[in-house]
Formats: C-alpha cells, structure tokens, sequence
C-alpha cells in the first residue's frame, strides 16, 4: 500500500490532469474533482444506454465528445417529445368504444319501461280549467266581478303547476294556499280516469289486466301511469323517498337482475324486470288508449292532444331540486326530497322554470371551459355517465287507425259515452324489431400496460435504455456512489496516517 500511495501521490503531483491514472486510484486517492470525473467516466464506462462509453472515453478529442452529446441530446429530445404524444393518447383518449365479438338476444335485458302521460291534464268534464282561467283574467282586467271559488282556485293552480309557464303568469296568482300534499292530492282527483284511459292491454300477446301492468307515478308532467319500472327503493335514495311521493308501493325487487350482469342464470321467463322472448308485436306491448274530445283543454297544454312517453334522469333531477331549493326556497311538487323541504305554491312556478333555464344556463358555461378537452368537465351536477348502461333506440312508425270501422267489423259499435264526448281511441305497440343486437363497449386504448410498452420500445429505439439501464443509473447514484465514498474516505484516512508516521 505504502509503494502505491507514493507512487500515486508522485504521478498526481507531476501531472493533476494526468488522464492515464487509474480510475479507481482516482476515486480512492484523487482530488474531489479527480473523485466526481473518475467516478462519471466509471458509469459511462459500465453504462448500458448508447452512446454514453464515448462520453467518458479518456483521450478522445474534444470535437468527438460535443458530437457525442449533441447525438445524445437530439435523442432525448426526440424521445421526450414522442413519450409526451403517447402520454397525451393515454390520458386524454384513454377507451375506444367498439361492437362486441358477438351478438346479444333481446331476451338478456330488461323490456324498456314505459311511462304513459296524458297530455289532457284536466278533463272539463270535471274540472273546466279555461273557464276558470278567463274568470280570474277578467277580474283582474276590471270587466267583470265574479271572481271563482275557492275549490276552482285551488283546482286552476294545481293544474297550472303542468301547464305552460304563461297561463300561470297571466292569472296573477296572489297566495300560495295549496300545500305539496294537495297538489298531488287534486291532481290523482282531477286528471282522466285509469279504466276509461287505459282499454285494452295485451303483453306477450295475452290479454292483461291493465291496472295489474301499470303503476300510478308522480312526474314533472303530472301523474304518469308506468310498466315495468324499478321499485322506488331502487330508483330514489332513503331521504327522498316521503309518503305522499310513492303513490304506488312495489314489493318485487330485481333479485335476479342487475345492470351491470343482467339476468342471472336461474331467473325464469316471468321473472321482474319483465323480459321478451323474443321480437315482433306479438312478443312486446300493446295498448288500446282512449281520451274523450270533449274532455280536451286546449289552454293548458296548447292544442297537441293524446299521450307521450315520459323520461328523466334521477341524477340530473335530484340536482335541480337541489338548485331550486336554493333560488325559490322551495322545490317542484314532483321533485325528489325530505320532510324538511316545502313545495312551491302558485306563486313560485315561474320561480321554478327560471331556476330549470339557470340551471342549464350554468351547466353549459361550464361544460363549454373544457369543450376543447375529451374529457367531461366537472360542472355543478357532475352527473357522469354509468359504466354500465343500458339505452334503447327507439323507432317511430304511424298511421291513421280507425278504431270506428275496425269495431264495426267485430260486430260492435261504439257506446253511448263515446258518441256524446267523441271518443278518440289510439293504440301503441312497442316491440323489439330484431331477435338480437350487437352491444357496444368501451375498452381501454392506452391502459397501462400499452402505455409502458410504447414508452420502452422508444427509448430503446433512441437510447437503448430498458428497465435494468434505469435501475444502473439508481445503483450508480446511490450504493455505488455511497460504497465509493465509503472506500475513499477510508484510503484518503489511511493515507493521512501514513503522512503523520513519515513525517
């Protein structure tokens, strides 16, 4: 040790810069700055990447290093700016929505359920709702003095909470003396009958009792009469769900479907939700509506008759009756809610239809801030997608029926009822057109797995740097430099001493 002490400590002071000196011996007796450029040229010596051997070459000429290192920085950059590209796929277009491998008979999935609202509000048979409305504009225009009673009243601004917003507002509605419970109450009192609505039912091409097929249930639209619908339990969370709001109590549950695996294996053909067995009109539903052309009011729903099907969004309705809540102080009578949470009376409506168009209004601008982006923004509702969903597209198709000649040619005329009020019957048939339907499905473009695959193939393209490269530059940084200054600080200590005995 003496000998190799003296013989470095005699070739560093000739010659600091002396490049022929062993690296090791550099590392262990040099300098700090001899240590840190031996111990770099020892990484580029052992390195794995390309190209990083020609950095740390001892000897070579200045021009060939400043080739090597613009060659390595264009690498980077390139491989840095292809890295970024992919990062930008993976998280910005992270699925792909494609057809399954194969097709889905249309007895996995539940028959869409379908909501019936009559458009006709107020039967004036049994409640004249533009009589009532010309009285109270009269009054309020001074030509004349009667004013309605107090059950009118109460009946035109319960009607009015499903009307157009500009009956409402041009009654001048002054107190707000109908509670939530009364406007439910006088809705199920005044709307049209179920037996005279609702004639004939026919589902699996079986005659059905049509009260055991449709259940009562309170809308935005008014009362809406629904087959094959979830139980509210299923629908609504805990606190939203009040007593006056469940007009129709379901005791089935679908133990043997979910959306997310639909219809387990041991589920029957009469099991709930109801399924098909298959397409066309005999296999679906049909019915025989009727509405009364006397009993129609053309003031409260403009002058479009008959029926719709209803939709919505519980999501998106539990945040409107949360934002209504806060501009009106109250929410709509339809609205999910808790005891707590008062229901808007007649004064309030336009209330209600403002804070709808606010509500949009809001969501829009916000959802415009990303409009560049895949993404959904995050809006005040944030009601995103499910994961699992299922969506029917509809089909329309109609024509004329005469329902007078089809009962004529069964031996049958029309009642005394239907000839006074003038009947207009309608019938709808909803089926499935196909036997079967290709699903589709969102799978991952650029998981992770894609993601470090796309990454590894460029940097071992550009650079030649794989997993273990990685792992050598750690190693180099942290137990090699450690052991390393562990080593000198230990020689460097002996040498001190070997100084201190000679001296």
């Amino acid at each position: 040790m003496t000998k190799t002490i003296t013989a470095f400590k005699e070739t560093i002071s000739i010659d600091s810069d002396n490049d022929d000196v062993d690296t090791k011996q550099q590392i262990k007796y040099g300098k700090p700055s001899q240590a840190a450029w031996a111990i770099l040229s020892e990484y580029c010596d052992h390195s794995t990447i390309h190209g990083m051997k020609y950095l740390g070459e001892h000897k070579r000429p200045w021009w060939e290093r400043i080739f090597w290192i613009i060659v390595f920085g264009v690498s980077i950059y390139t491989c840095a700016a292809l890295i970024m590209n992919i990062w930008h796929k993976w998280n910005y277009n992270p699925v792909i929505v494609s057809f399954a491998e194969k097709s889905t008979p249309v007895w996995e999935i539940p028959f869409p359920t379908i909501t019936i609202c009559p458009e006709n509000k107020a039967p004036q048979t049994i409640f004249n709702y533009t009589d009532t409305f010309w009285k109270l504009k009269d009054f309020h225009s001074n030509v004349t003095q009667e004013y309605p009673t107090n059950e009118e009243l109460a009946n035109f601004y319960v009607v009015s909470q499903v009307c157009d917003l500009h009956i409402i507002e041009q009654s001048k509605p002054d107190a707000d003396f109908v509670r939530g419970v009364d406007i439910i109450t006088r809705l199920s009192q005044i709307m049209p009958a179920f037996r005279e609505t609702f004639l004939r039912c026919k589902w699996r091409n079986s005659l059905q009792n049509c009260a055991n097929l449709f259940s009562k249930f309170i809308t935005d639209d008014g009362m809406c009469y629904s087959f094959n619908s979830l139980s509210v339990e299923e629908i609504y969370r805990q606190e939203g769900l009040l007593p006056e709001l469940m007009l129709h109590i379901e005791n089935r549950t679908a133990a043997d479907w979910n959306v997310e695996d639909g219809y387990s294996s041991a589920a029957q053909t009469t099991t709930y939700p109801k399924r098909v067995l298959g397409p066309g009109t005999k296999a679906g539903l049909e019915l025989l509506l009727n509405g009364y052309e006397k009993d129609f009011d053309n003031l409260c729903r403009g002058p479009v008759q008959g029926f719709k099907i209803y939709s919505q969004n519980n999501c998106e309705l539990e945040c409107l009756a949360n934002f209504t809540l806060t501009k009106c102080g109250c929410v709509k009578y339809s609205m999910p809610r808790n005891a707590t949470v008062p229901v808007c009376g007649p004064k309030k409506i336009s209330c209600l239809y403002d804070a709808e168009d606010k509500l949009a209004i809001k969501e829009f601008d916000q959802g415009v801030v990303a409009a560049s982006s895949s993404y959904r923004a995050a809006t005040t509702c944030n009601c995103l997608p499910a994961c699992t969903s299922i969506a029917y597209e509809a089909e329309i198709s109609q024509a004329d029926y005469d329902y007078k000649s089809l009962a004529g040619l069964n031996g049958k005329s029309t009642n005394e009822k239907d000839k006074l009020y003038g009947a207009k019957k309608s019938r709808l048939s909803i089926f499935f057109k196909e036997a079967q339907f290709l699903t589709s499905k969102r799978s991952e473009l650029y998981g992770t797995t894609e993601f470090l695959a796309n990454c590894g193939g460029l940097l071992g393209l550009f650079m030649g740097v794989s997993t273990l490269s990685i792992v050598e530059i750690i190693y180099f940084c942290t137990v090699r430099l450690a052991t390393n200054l562990k080593m000198r600080h230990k020689k460097r200590k002996e040498l001190q001493n070997y100084e201190d005995k000679t001296a």
